[in-house]
């Protein structure tokens, strides 16, 4: 009698040793591999050599990973082609064991890879990324650099000083953490181009002066109230004040507020009419409402002639729960909106382009608008009007408790 044929999960019993391997394994199999992101997998001993067979490799992004301890040491002997390098959130297994991994990975992509513009990377891999960046000849290249940063008690904090004094490339920086006397480890002819940073108020601060050409802001405090009983919203302006004082004229600025503030919104349009870019987050209830939309224009715009680009939203979306279809003459795309929603709000918002198309009289830099997360509008030409609706997820500013 003849053998019953194999059902799926017996197939995949047999062969439960191809599945378990890590990812890494088969991606020697794709030559002209560009781009290689690897989440929540194992990165077992031999990851360095398997991923040195990738000689196209432009974006090696690996995340929430178990790396392991006896992980063998590679060195290229031609320089790499990668560009982007992303180590985020991962962990040495055995728990405990000697770090030798984290220096075997920098040396394997940092200290040959003469292309390198983008490095995002935190603790686990801070102190060997900052020894060998330091001791490149000629310097990294690299244009932007992310660090969770130290604190006055990481023993290592003098020597990320000297790293950002190795990167004389960088004009973006994110780091999430520093200890306030961390400027002084800075010498004045660091980051001499730097234009764009990311950080708490406090880690921000430290990079005023010494003539750097600072023009994109990104502050992630959570709104919080001071110790001596200051809001937040007052907090922002007096940061904004002394920004101001430090003559730094801001292109852009992103940050979270609990509510959007009139206040806060007048001072940056009082301190930069030039200001190109302007994301505000609402952390409690809704960003804006309709009687906004009809007061913006002719309130701020006037003081904002070169705006490009607007955004007042709240972390959670409108648009999240059950749905309407609306359409609407004049509405390139047809929009979903809530069924909680009244029916003089769905018409409130359907005439969004309207107001838009006002504003860009005002301002015909304006190119684009979101009220919401996850619905934004796009002005896709020069021309009048054009305005067409977006439906996605803006990515949410970092959020960083005090």
């Amino acid at each position: 009698m003849p053998l019953p044929p194999r059902t799926d999960m017996e197939r995949f019993n047999e062969n439960m040793d191809v599945y378990t391997r890590p990812l890494h394994h088969i991606v020697p199999m794709f030559i002209n591999l560009t781009s290689l992101h690897i989440v929540g997998d194992w990165v077992s001993t031999n990851f360095l050599s398997c991923v040195a067979q990738v000689r196209n490799l432009l974006t090696l992004d690996v995340r929430d990973s178990f790396i392991a301890s006896n992980l063998q040491p590679w060195v290229p002997l031609s320089d790499l082609p990668l560009r982007e390098l992303t180590v985020l959130r991962c962990r040495v297994k055995p728990f405990g064991a000697e770090n030798q991994a984290a220096v075997h990975l920098c040396n394997a992509f940092l200290s040959r890879s003469p292309n390198l513009i983008s490095l995002e990377i935190d603790s686990f891999l801070a102190w060997a990324a900052g020894n060998v960046l330091s001791n490149l000849r000629p310097p990294a290249s690299i244009a932007s650099f992310s660090c969770s940063g130290v604190t006055p008690q990481d023993p290592h904090n003098t020597l990320l000083g000297h790293t950002l004094l190795a990167l004389p490339a960088v004009t973006a920086l994110k780091l999430s953490r520093a200890p306030r006397d961390f400027s002084t480890r800075i010498p004045a002819d660091a980051l001499r181009n730097l234009t764009n940073v990311t950080g708490q108020m406090k880690s921000l601060i430290l990079f005023l002066g010494a003539r750097r050409p600072l023009q994109y802001l990104t502050i992630t405090d959570l709104p919080f109230t001071s110790v001596g009983g200051v809001a937040w919203e007052s907090q922002l302006i007096h940061f904004f004040e002394v920004l101001h004082r430090q003559s730094i004229i801001l292109k852009g600025v992103a940050f979270n507020i609990s509510h959007w503030s009139q206040e806060v919104l007048l001072c940056i349009s009082q301190l930069w009419q030039g200001i190109q870019e302007l994301k505000i987050q609402c952390t409690d209830g809704p960003g804006v409402d309709q009687s906004f939309q009809i007061s913006f224009g002719p309130h701020y715009l006037p003081r904002l002639s070169k705006l490009e680009v607007l955004h007042i939203y709240s972390t959670s979306s409108l648009y999240s729960h059950g749905t309407h279809r609306i359409s609407k003459k004049g509405v390139k795309n047809v929009v979903q909106y809530p069924l909680r929603l009244t029916n003089e709000e769905r018409e409130d918002i359907a005439e969004a382009p309207v107001h838009y198309r006002r504003w860009e009289k005002i301002c015909p830099s304006l190119r684009e608008v979101a009220f919401d997360r996850e619905v934004w509008w796009r002005r896709a030409t020069t021309e009048p009007g054009g305005w067409s609706f977006v439906r996605d997820v803006i990515p949410a500013l970092v959020q960083e408790s005090n």
